[in-house]
């Protein structure tokens, strides 16, 4: 797995794509002759920018508040970004400004260490000392003059070849193909050939000296997007990132070839031209949506953090989550018919601990009431299908009966209760509940002390198995470990257990082989296979379901440990993991990892901060969370789904009432339903 430093301390990464080791383009790579005007080569310093910066604004420095800053973990080819303002957002709190510090990554300039520029490729913005007058055929100014690089004013009897002086004894006096020479009134000129007319600098027809083609032409790439100076830099990036280009076959001496392209694919988008990110990471891996966000400072709705958008603003038609109640919190779920299933929690002070379950299209972000509760404005309290109550419904699973399971809980440590719930009317029937159960059909702790004389099991680690087996994770006595139900709940056994030798309880003995360094309760459950995966302690752990030996298979508890990639909470979500068999890798993400989706290479251990599938580099991490709609951070509790449709992008459940969707080939991501 590889990762590479993004550039540019206002844009986390750019450049990213699907498939690996594939050699693609931009959307219009097969241009030729009309849409490809030339110029001549030319450096950083020509560019309006440096093409491999993801830098905008003045002078590459922090737009919007972010901050430059690399991972602890960088090694020669691989950077992990680790966001600033990391702070969850719990149900009700408030969230951080959009103006809280992202970090980003060191500029990265192939061709050289010259530090980019303002990048403005068809506006005439001042580029690296040239003015914007500098960019017209009739302005330019004699850079091959530097005695003289005045245009001498028109006189009569004056040749029209005829221009700056020059002195004879000097070499490069004069631009490409002039001549240094004396003029009618026997002073020195530049002059250029017969019949070319020197103007602003250079010969009538020499596009040698010009800086930007697209300037030059005056190129229109209205229809496809936006007219680009593709210069020696560019071509340097693309072949850095194993992409080509046409136009780099027509550079020649040129310093630029005027080339259309287009950072979004869809031509039909209301956004096509007014919403398009201008730099060559963008372009050269074109986003499939709407809108392309991935650079800062974007002024639509759709690329802003939701917290930070006024009420009155909505993505997607029915009923808003954040209506629900002022205490609304988006956990997990699961994805039917192309409708995520997602349980939002809501509160007041007279109803605690509700939910409301919503189908939200993954297409539209068209959201309609499933199963659950909520308050009608007119009518009051409503339920939404039959059966028993809600109690904060965190997690959704797809059982092997095509029947829907539920699981909820007062809090993330209290008694879980388990609900079947029909995928078509929603109807719920419930099926366990720790508090009210026979003692006898729960795991014994083995205390030697007054009171609870069995497991105290929490409802964020759970999973259910092909059978239709169930397994919990659990807290205090008699250690840390995991527990098996049957379907019907009638008996309790360990799978797997490592004892509290500290604990005042008569379970002294292992159950289960293996890793046995567990500091906290197991959490983030997921089923792939015959071995279930879970995270403690910023740790990925592997439990056989048949003989409950436990293995280490990513430690981001230290540096050095098991695996690369980041550390600490940033290492690992500790609330929900999924497994992408499209990808083959384990996501996960939530609370202490909150302030990313981090993917696991089960195999190596390696981990990935947000990462993006680039087309020519395969894995990059620090994709995501621009600093727009997917800011790093403030998942919080919230989930995330796979879309079973290609490509096979995600969707998180965002800043407590909205779903934010990530394309993973680029890492852009926009608001699809609030």
């Amino acid at each position: 797995m590889k990762n590479w430093i993004l550039a540019s301390a206002l844009l986390l990464a750019s450049a990213c794509g699907t498939t690996t080791g594939a050699s693609t383009t931009a959307e219009d790579a097969a241009t030729t002759g009309d849409d490809l005007g030339v110029g001549t080569d030319a450096t950083a310093a020509d560019l309006g920018a440096s093409e491999d910066s993801a830098s905008t604004g003045t002078d590459a420095a922090a737009d919007a508040g972010t901050d430059a800053a690399v991972s602890p973990d960088v090694t020669d080819n691989d950077a992990v970004l680790v966001p600033d303002g990391a702070e969850d957002v719990a149900a009700g709190t408030d969230a951080v400004s959009p103006g809280e510090d992202v970090v980003g990554v060191d500029s990265q300039v192939p061709d050289s260490g010259t530090a980019d520029v303002t990048e403005t490729p068809d506006t005439g913005v001042a580029d690296a000392g040239i003015t914007d007058t500098a960019q017209t055929p009739d302005a330019i100014a004699d850079a091959g003059n530097p005695v003289d690089a005045t245009v001498d004013a028109p006189d009569v009897g004056k040749p029209v070849e005829q221009g700056s002086s020059c002195d004879p004894n000097k070499t490069n006096q004069c631009g490409n193909l002039q001549t240094c020479k004396a003029g009618p009134d026997t002073k020195f000129y530049c002059f250029c050939p017969d019949g070319q007319a020197y103007q602003g600098g250079i010969c009538a027809g020499d596009t040698s000296q010009v800086q930007s083609m697209c300037a030059y032409l005056s190129k229109d790439c209205s229809a496809e997007g936006y007219c680009y100076d593709v210069t020696t830099s560019t071509c340097t990036y693309l072949a850095d990132h194993k992409l080509t280009h046409p136009a780099c076959a027509l550079l020649g001496t040129n310093k630029s070839v005027a080339t259309c392209v287009s950072a979004i694919t869809d031509k039909t988008s209301p956004y096509f031209t007014s919403a398009q990110c201008p730099l060559v990471q963008y372009w050269s891996n074109p986003s499939d949506f709407p809108i392309d966000c991935r650079c800062a400072g974007k002024l639509e709705n759709l690329c802003k953090r939701p917290y930070t958008l006024g009420a009155a603003i909505s993505f997607g038609d029915g009923p808003r989550m954040r209506n629900l109640a002022s205490t609304v919190q988006a956990w997990n779920g699961v994805v039917v018919n192309g409708e995520w299933l997602l349980p939002v929690g809501w509160s007041t002070a007279s109803k605690k601990s509700q939910t409301m379950i919503f189908g939200i299209d993954l297409k539209t972000g068209k959201r309609r009431y499933f199963s659950g509760t909520y308050d009608d404005p007119s009518n009051g309290y409503t339920t939404v299908a039959a059966g028993d109550p809600f109690v904060n419904v965190m997690d959704i699973k797809l059982g092997a009966d095509g029947s829907l399971y539920a699981v909820g809980a007062s809090s993330d440590i209290a008694a879980p209760k388990v609900w079947k719930i029909d995928p078509v009317t929603g109807d719920r029937t419930l099926l366990f509940d720790e508090a009210t159960a026979d003692p006898t059909t729960l795991c014994a702790n083995g205390s030697t002390l007054p009171g609870k004389k069995v497991i105290q099991m929490v409802p964020e680690g759970w999973a259910m198995d092909a059978s239709g087996n169930f397994y919990f994770a659990y807290i205090n006595m008699p250690g840390r470990g995991v527990v098996k139900f049957g379907k019907d709940f009638a008996k309790c056994e360990f799978l797997t257990m490592v004892p509290d030798l500290n604990q005042s309880t008569t379970m002294k003995t292992a159950i289960g082989t293996g890793y046995d360094s567990i500091q906290f309760e197991m959490r983030a459950f997921e089923i792939i296979a015959d071995k279930l995966y879970a995270v403690a302690d910023t740790k990925l752990i592997e439990v056989d379901l048949a003989t409950g030996a436990r293995k280490l298979i990513s430690n981001a508890k230290d540096i050095g440990g098991l695996g690369g990639g980041p550390i600490n909470a940033e290492g690992l979500g500790d609330r929900w993991s999924k497994w992408d068999p499209y990808r083959n890798v384990l996501w996960t993400h939530g609370i202490s990892g909150g302030n990313g989706a981090i993917a696991v290479d089960l195999t190596t251990g390696d981990r990935t901060t947000w990462p993006c599938w680039h087309p020519g580099m395969g894995i990059l991490g620090g994709c995501g969370g621009t600093g727009t709609s997917l800011i790093p951070g403030y998942l919080s509790y919230g989930g995330m789904i796979i879309d079973p449709v290609e490509p096979h992008d995600l969707y998180f459940a965002h800043d407590l009432f909205s779903v934010v969707k990530y394309e993973v080939k680029t890492g852009n991501s926009y608001i699809l339903s609030l």
